[in-house]
Parts: structure tokens; C-alpha cells; sequence
């Protein structure tokens, strides 16, 4: 305790006359009274008080409600630590869930009982949200997976709305996700499968799109969850095209196909072979005409390019005959 000496004979303490010996004896008189007495007065309002809903609190209030720091455990089991602003977290401090099997605790920043600014929230599994928060939600940060697997962007709700996802299998998608958090439209890039730029519906291809291949393929058109479907463009890695329609992830119905050579093939298609009625142009002035069965020609006019047409057809291994008169 700080004192400090007195040599004058007489003095007045808290309205009351003390009458003192001049001489050598000192009387020693506290000056910091005031500050104990208000530390004292902060020392009441910090007590343990239970609350109408239940819930139970220690630490620091003003008017009979938390105020400053205190820990205040609710009915459900969830427990508080931290700032508390007019009988609200507020300020700095972590959440503890008992309630929510699968969240374990949230640290960080709060506004009116509200997750709000920077934190994180630590799920029972070990895996974290990490960002800023608004409205008890995430609204931009990074969702790290147990499995090694992350989200990172734009959050609204639970899910993540725009950014990124990164898989543990190295699948990479960049764009934006619908609300239940499937792919809605972007680039997807895939370790095993190859790249792939449009829409999608359930987390699949579906709509317009690009998609390049591991072999070098390139396919731009339409798609139906997660195959080529109705129309499109394929431009294989040794230069051939093939424009028309497509079902089930293969040529079917009316197309053409053109290989670097020049041969050129025009007309019916079933699942990805020459099938119906067709013309097929060598591109050195002779044709063939007629029907295509199973990709090989199966009854048509050959036409040589020099006044002479035959009854053709191909044999199994692709070789041209003449049918017999």
C-alpha cells in the first residue's frame, strides 16, 4: 500500500476529527483509497447468476446482465467464453457446441450473439471453415476437408456460391455452384479425364460446353448429364472432324466426318458408326453412295470418277467388292 508521512499535528479523515501527538511519531494514511474502493465496486459485479431461460453466467455485468468478459453456459449445453456487450457476445470470443453433434467449436469475432467478422468454426470431424463471417454464416473464406479436399470463395448459407474447389484427388473446379453446392457453370479440370468448360446440373455436364480430353479430343456442343448429347463438333488428335448429332456420348443421327486425308463422309449415323444412308466422298473424284451398315458400306453405287459405276459394297475388313450381275 502506498503512505506518506505527516509531521502537522492535526487532520480530517472521512468527516471524522482524529486528534495526533506532535513529535516523532508518523501517523501513514492511504491516498489510493479511491481506487480500491472502485475496484471493489467492479469486484460486486462480477458474480455467477442464473438466468430465466435457463441458462448460467460468471463473469463481469452491468445492470444485472453480462457486460465485459464472462463465461455463460446455456440450457442446451453449449457454453460461451468471451466478450459480452448488453447480455449478448459481442467482441472476441468461442463457442463451445453441445448441442450440434457436428459442429465442435467456433473462435473468433462476434456481433449481437451473431458469428460476424473473422473466424473460425471447427467441425466435429476436424474439418474448418475459415473467413469472414456475417449473419452467423460464412460469407467469404476456405472450407478444409478432413479428406484433404477444400472449398474457397463466395459463401451464402451452408454452401459455397462462387470460387473454387479443389479435390483430394486433384480435380480442380472454378466457377459457380447452385444451393445445394453442385456445379452450376464454370471450368472443371479433371486429373484423370481432361477439361471441361460450361454448365452443369447435378454436379454433371449438361447444356453447352467445352470439353478437351486426356487424348487430345476436343468436343464443343451440347451435353446431357454428363454425355454429348443433341449437337456438336468433335476434332479427334489426327485432325479428324465430325459435325452432327449426338446420344449417349456418340455420333447418332445425321453427320458429317472429314479425316485429314479428305475423305468425307456425309449422312446417317448409330451409336458412333456410319449406319443408314450416306455418301462417301474419296475427295480424289470418286464416291461411293448407299447404304452403310455397322461403319462399312453395305449396298450402293460406286462411282470411279471415269464414266463407270459399280454395284459395291465392304467386306468385313473394310476392302471393296463388286456385288455380282
Amino acid at each position: 500500500m502506498v503512505s506518506k508521512s505527516f509531521n502537522f499535528c492535526t487532520i480530517t479523515l472521512l468527516g471524522v476529527f482524529l486528534i495526533l501527538g506532535c513529535g516523532e511519531e508518523r501517523a501513514k494514511i492511504p491516498v489510493d483509497s479511491l481506487n480500491q474502493s472502485s475496484q471493489l465496486s467492479r469486484e460486486a459485479e462480477k458474480e455467477t447468476r442464473q438466468f430465466e431461460d435457463g441458462s448460467t453466467y460468471e463473469g463481469e455485468l452491468a445492470l444485472g446482465v453480462p457486460n465485459g468478459f464472462g463465461t455463460k453456459t446455456f440450457l442446451n449445453g453449449n457454453v460461451y467464453q468471451g466478450q459480452f456487450v448488453k447480455g449478448l457476445s459481442h467482441g472476441h470470443g468461442i463457442m463451445r457446441y453441445k448441442s450440434i453433434t457436428e459442429m465442435d467449436r467456433y473462435f473468433g469475432n462476434w456481433s449481437n450473439g451473431m458469428r460476424k467478422g473473422f473466424g473460425t468454426l471447427v467441425m466435429s470431424d476436424g474439418s474448418k471453415f475459415v473467413g469472414h463471417w456475417e449473419k452467423d454464416g460464412l460469407s467469404h473464406g476456405e472450407f478444409s476437408s478432413v479428406d484433404g479436399s477444400k472449398y474457397f470463395g463466395r459463401w451464402q448459407g451452408n454452401f459455397l456460391s462462387e470460387g473454387v474447389f479443389i479435390s483430394n484427388s486433384g480435380d480442380r473446379f472454378t466457377g459457380q455452384f447452385d444451393d445445394s453446392g453442385n456445379y452450376l457453370s464454370g471450368t472443371l479440370e479433371q486429373a484423370e479425364k481432361g477439361f471441361f468448360h460450361g454448365s452443369f446440373e447435378d454436379g454433371k455436364f449438361h447444356g453447352n460446353g467445352v470439353f478437351e480430353g486426356m487424348d487430345g479430343s476436343v468436343y464443343t456442343g451440347q451435353f446431357n448429364l454428363g454425355k454429348k448429347e443433341g449437337w456438336g463438333m468433335v476434332k479427334e488428335m489426327d485432325g479428324t472432324i465430325y459435325k452432327g448429332e449426338f446420344s449417349e456420348g456418340m455420333p447418332h443421327g445425321n453427320g458429317v466426318q472429314e479425316d485429314p486425308s479428305g475423305v468425307r463422309y456425309s449422312g446417317s449415323w448409330n451409336e458412333g458408326a456410319k449406319h443408314g444412308m450416306g455418301v462417301l466422298d474419296f475427295g480424289d473424284g470418286t464416291f461411293f453412295s448407299g447404304e452403310f451398315a455397322n461403319g462399312l458400306a453395305f449396298d450402293g453405287q460406286y462411282d470411279w470418277g471415269d464414266g463407270t459405276v459399280t454395284n459395291s459394297y465392304q467386306d468385313e475388313d473394310g476392302n471393296w467388292l463388286d456385288f455380282e450381275d
